[in-house]
C-alpha cells in the first residue's frame, strides 16, 4: 500500500491509497507525523471555540416556569454525562461534569452543535440518593441557536415528557435534529438537548436544571411518573427543602403534566390529557408513601374545581390499594385526585400514619352518574391517628361513593381523633344523585374521639344512599351538623337503602349525636329503618336533631320498636332503657307554648330528676310516638321527674302534635315520647297603664299637671284566650303622686280587646265600667285587690289577697285615684 500526501495545508491532511509500497523507517516516521495531523483534525484547529455550562439540581422548584442556575440557587451536580452531537445529529464525543457541575467541550470549529445531558446520570444533592434508582426531570435548559444562550422556561419534562430519556450514547449513535429521536445506535428520544450555533467565540452558560419531585406524564413507571415521584420522595431526605410557594416541613409533588396549553413551564406542543382528565393506570401496586408528602393534584395546571387527575386500578394485578400511606408517612396530604377501580381500598392509611389529610378527591366516582368505577373494598380505610378527611374550604370535601364496602372505614385501634368534614359520602358530586357505597357510609369500628361534621355549613357531611349511614362501635365520638339520608339541600329523599341512618353497636359509649348548640343538630331523614338505632352502649346522647320520615322509629333503643316507659333504668341495656317524656298539656297562645308533663311511667319518679326534656314538632309518625321534625326548645325536670314551663315558638299552630326526648345527666337519651296535640290558648297577659281625668278624659304620657290635680290611673290586662288562673298585678306608685284612700276599684270588663293592643275606644269603655263599679277596701283582706306600702296589689302571689282569676275573653281592670303632690 502506498500513502501519498496530497495537501499539506496547515491543519489538514489527505491520503491516497496505492499498491506495492515498501515499509521503510522513513515511511513509518511520515506515518506517525500524519497520524498526529489527523488527531489535530479531530480536536480542532488551534484557537477553536468551546461550549461550556453547568448541570444543576433545583431541589426547591415549586412548579411553573423553569429556573436558571442563579434564580434557583441551584446545586451543581458532578459526574453528569454530557454528550456532543454535530450538525447532522451524529454523536461526536462525551464528557462528565466536574465537582462544580461544570462541563467544557473545547477545540470546536464554527458550526451547529447539539449538547445533550443524560438524565439518569444527574444525581441529587439530597441524602438517600441512589444512582439508577432515583431519576430526575429536566426543569431548565437554554437555547443558543443565536450563538448566545437564552433560557428556555417552557420545557419542563424535556423534549417529550411522555417518554423516558434513554441511556448513554456512543460512536455510531445519531438522532433527528428536530425531534431528537435516535435513528441509530440507541432507541428513544433524547430529553435534555440544547442547540448551539458556535462561531469563533466560546459559548458559555449552556446550563441544564433538574428536579426529583416533578410529575410530567401519566406513565405507570419511569422518569417523570407518579411512581417515580413516590420512589424519589420516599428515599430523598427533606432536610432543608423549601419548595417555592409550598408549605415547609413536607415534600411536595410538583404536578406539571402537559395539557396542550401554554401554561408556564408546560410543553404546549403536548397534551397528555384525555378530554379533561389525565389518566394514570399503574399495572402493579404503587409504593406506599413512606415519607411526609403533599400529593396535591389541585396544583396541576388547568385545575379549577373538580379533580382532573385520575388514578385508576383496573389494569393492576393482585390485591392493590390506590394510594397507601405507611407509618413513616405521617403528615402526608393527598388532594385533588380521582381514585377508581382498585381491587382493595382507594386510599389506605396504615397504622402509625398520623396526621394524614385526604381532601378534594373523588374516590369511586368519575362524576355525576358514574357507576362501576368504585374501589372493591373501602373508599378510605383509616388505621392511623388524627386523620383529617375533607375540610371546610371550598374544595376540601371529598366525594366517596360506589365503593364495594365502606365509604370511610375507621378500622385501626390507633385511629383516634379522626376528623371528617364537608364530604359527600354515597352521592355523586352534585349531591343529589348516586347509588351509594356497598355497606356503611362511615364505619367507626376502632379507635375513639372522632368528629364527624361541625356546626358550620361547610363542615356538614352528606351521608346518603349507602346501605347504612353511620355505624359507631367506639367511645366518645361526636356527630354534629350532618345530613344523613337527604341530598345536600336537606330536602330530597336520599335515605340509606337498607338500614338505619345512624346505628350504635357494642362499644358505643359516651357518644354525642347532635348537641345543645344552635347548629349542632343533624338532619336524619328518609332512611330505610330507624333514624337512630341505639342497639347497644350507654351514655349516647341524641340532642337537638331534626329527625323525620324514617321508615321505622326516629330513635329506637334495643332495636325492638316502641319501648313503653316502666319507671326505671336498666343497667346493661342500650342507654339504660331511659324512659321518654309524657306531656300532660301543651297549650299555644300566639307564639307562647305552655307545657307540663313528666318523665317515667307516672308523675313523681325521682329516678328521672334533672333530665333534659327536648320538645319537637312531631312528624306524625304512624306509631304515635313521633319523630322530631324540628326542635322547639327544652325544659328540665324537677326533683320528682316532672316538668312545666313556657317556650317561645314559631311555625307551630293549634292542632299540631309535639313529641320529645329525655336525656339524663350521663347522656342517656330516650326514644321519642307519645305525641301530644297542641291546644289553643289565649295570648300572653300583659299589663297596660293609662291615666284619665275624673270623668274619663285621657291624659298623655309626659304631661305636666299642677300640684294638687286629681286624676286616675287605670291598669288592665286583656285575656284573648281561655281562662287564666292565679294572676298577679302590681304597680309601685311614683312618690310624686299620693294615693286617695278608698278609690281602688276592680272590674272584669265584659269583652276583651279585639286586637293585640286595645284601642282608645276599648280603653274608654273599660274606664267607664270601672268608674261605675263599687270600690274595694284598701286593706289586705278577703278581696282580690289592696293598696299597701305605696303599691297597688291584685292577686295573692305577693300579698295575702284572694286569688285573682281572669275569665276567658275578659279584661281585668284596676282603677284608682291619685293627686299630684
Amino acid at each position: 500500500m502506498t500513502l501519498q500526501a496530497l495537501d499539506r495545508t496547515p491543519g489538514q491532511s489527505a491520503v491516497r491509497c496505492g499498491a506495492a509500497a515498501r515499509h521503510t523507517p522513513s515511511l513509518l516516521a511520515r506515518l506517525v507525523a500524519m497520524s498526529l495531523q489527523l488527531l489535530a483534525f479531530v480536536a480542532g484547529p488551534a484557537g477553536a471555540a468551546a461550549i461550556s455550562g453547568t448541570v444543576f439540581e433545583d431541589p426547591n422548584y415549586g412548579g411553573g416556569a423553569g429556573r436558571s442556575l442563579a434564580a434557583a440557587s441551584g446545586v451543581p451536580r458532578a459526574s453528569a454525562r454530557v454528550e456532543l452531537y454535530d450538525a447532522t445529529g451524529a454523536f461526536s464525543t462525551a464528557t462528565s461534569t466536574n465537582g462544580s457541575g461544570a462541563f467544557n467541550l473545547s477545540g470546536l470549529g464554527a458550526g451547529t452543535y447539539f449538547v445533550r445531558v443524560v438524565n439518569a446520570s444527574v444525581s441529587s444533592s439530597r441524602s438517600g440518593y441512589v444512582a439508577g434508582v432515583h431519576l430526575a426531570v429536566q426543569t431548565h435548559r437554554t437555547d443558543a441557536t443565536s450563538g448566545t444562550p437564552v433560557a428556555v422556561t417552557d420545557f419542563v419534562g424535556g423534549t417529550n415528557p411522555a417518554v423516558a430519556d434513554p441511556g448513554n450514547a456512543g460512536v455510531g449513535a445519531s438522532f433527528n435534529t428536530s425531534t431528537f429521536a435516535f435513528t441509530s445506535g440507541l432507541s428513544g428520544t433524547a430529553q435534555s438537548v440544547t442547540r448551539v450555533a458556535l462561531g469563533v467565540a466560546d459559548v458559555s452558560q449552556a446550563d441544564f436544571g433538574f428536579c426529583f419531585d416533578v410529575i410530567v406524564n401519566t406513565n405507570g413507571a419511569g422518569q417523570g411518573s407518579l411512581r417515580q415521584l413516590l420512589v424519589n420522595s420516599n428515599a430523598l431526605l427533606i432536610g432543608g427543602l423549601a419548595q417555592v410557594g409550598r408549605s415547609p416541613g413536607v415534600e411536595h409533588a410538583i404536578w406539571m403534566i402537559p395539557n396542550g396549553t401554554a401554561s408556564p413551564g408546560l410543553r404546549a406542543a403536548f397534551n397528555l390529557f384525555g378530554g379533561s382528565i389525565a389518566l394514570i393506570a399503574p399495572t402493579t401496586a404503587l409504593p406506599a408513601i413512606a415519607d411526609p408528602l403533599a400529593l396535591d393534584a389541585q396544583t396541576q395546571p388547568g385545575w379549577t374545581s373538580a379533580p382532573i387527575v385520575r388514578l385508576d386500578g383496573s389494569a393492576a394485578t393482585g390485591a392493590v390499594d390506590g394510594l397507601s400511606v405507611a407509618a413513616s408517612g405521617l403528615g402526608t396530604e393527598i388532594r385533588g385526585l380521582i381514585v377508581t377501580r382498585f381491587s382493595r381500598d382507594g386510599v389506605s392509611i396504615q397504622a402509625g400514619a398520623g396526621g394524614v389529610t385526604v381532601a378534594g378527591c373523588w374516590i369511586g366516582s368519575t362524576g355525576n352518574g358514574s357507576t362501576l368505577v368504585g374501589n372493591a373494598d373501602d373508599g378510605i380505610e383509616i388505621a392511623g391517628g388524627t386523620a383529617h378527611i375533607g375540610g371546610i374550604g371550598p374544595y376540601d370535601g371529598n366525594v366517596i361513593t360506589n365503593n364495594g364496602d365502606e365509604g370511610i372505614n375507621i378500622s385501626g385501634g390507633g385511629a383516634v381523633a379522626t376528623v371528617i368534614l364537608g364530604n359527600i359520602i354515597g352521592l355523586d358530586p352534585n349531591g343529589a344523585s348516586g347509588g351509594g357505597n356497598g355497606d356503611v357510609g362511615i364505619a367507626i369500628l376502632a379507635g375513639a374521639n372522632d368528629t364527624i361534621g361541625g356546626p358550620l355549613p361547610a363542615a356538614r357531611n352528606s351521608i346518603s344512599r349507602n346501605y347504612e349511614g353511620i355505624e359507631i362501635g367506639t367511645p366518645n365520638n361526636v356527630i354534629i351538623g350532618n345530613y344523613v339520608g337527604t341530598d345536600v339541600t336537606g330536602t330530597l329523599d336520599r335515605g340509606q337503602r337498607s338500614d338505619d341512618g345512624i346505628e350504635l353497636i357494642n362499644g358505643a359509649v359516651g357518644n354525642r349525636i347532635g348537641g345543645t348548640g344552635a347548629a349542632d343538630g343533624n338532619l336524619i331523614a328518609f332512611n330505610a329503618l330507624n333514624g337512630v338505632n341505639v342497639a347497644a352502649g350507654s351514655g349516647n346522647a341524641v340532642l337537638g336533631n331534626r329527625i323525620h320520615s324514617n321508615q321505622l322509629l326516629g330513635i329506637d333503643l334495643r332495636n325492638d320498636g316502641v319501648s313503653p316507659n316502666n319507671g326505671t333504668v336498666a343497667a346493661g341495656q342500650p342507654n339504660l332503657s331511659m324512659d321518654s317524656p309524657v306531656f300532660t298539656s301543651a297549650v299555644l297562645s300566639f307564639s307562647t307554648l305552655t307545657l307540663a308533663g313528666y318523665v317515667g311511667s307516672a308523675p313523681g319518679q325521682a329516678t328521672f330528676a334533672n333530665a333534659r326534656v327536648e320538645l319537637f314538632r312531631s312528624d306524625l309518625d304512624g306509631t304515635g310516638f313521633g319523630e322530631g321534625r324540628s326542635l322547639l326548645g327544652s325544659l328540665t325536670t324537677n326533683a320528682t321527674g316532672q316538668f312545666s314551663g313556657i317556650l317561645s315558638v314559631s311555625g307551630l299552630v293549634a292542632g299540631d302534635q309535639v313529641t320529645g326526648t329525655a336525656t339524663d345527666g350521663s347522656g342517656n337519651t330516650s326514644e321519642f315520647g307519645a305525641d301530644r296535640v297542641v291546644t289553643a290558648g289565649g295570648g300572653p297577659l300583659a299589663i297596660t297603664k293609662r291615666a284619665f281625668l275624673p270623668g274619663g278624659t285621657p291624659l298623655n304620657s309626659g304631661m305636666t299637671l299642677p300640684r294638687g290635680t286629681r286624676f286616675q290611673f287605670m291598669l288592665y290586662v286583656s285575656n284573648n284566650g281561655p281562662a287564666v288562673n292565679d294572676v298577679t298585678l302590681r304597680d309601685l306608685l311614683d312618690p310624686a303622686f299620693e294615693y286617695e284612700p278608698g278609690s281602688l276599684r276592680v272590674t272584669m270588663a265584659p269583652s276583651n280587646c279585639l286586637g293585640a293592643n286595645c284601642t282608645a275606644a276599648e280603653e274608654a269603655t273599660m274606664y267607664a265600667l270601672s268608674a261605675a263599679a263599687p270600690s274595694s277596701s284598701d286593706g289586705i283582706d278577703g278581696d282580690v285587690a289592696a293598696f299597701s306600702a305605696g303599691t297597688v296589689h291584685a292577686g295573692n302571689q305577693n300579698v295575702a289577697n284572694a286569688r285573682l282569676d281572669v275569665p276567658a275573653n275578659r279584661a281585668c281592670v284596676l282603677l284608682f285615684t291619685v293627686h299630684a303632690r
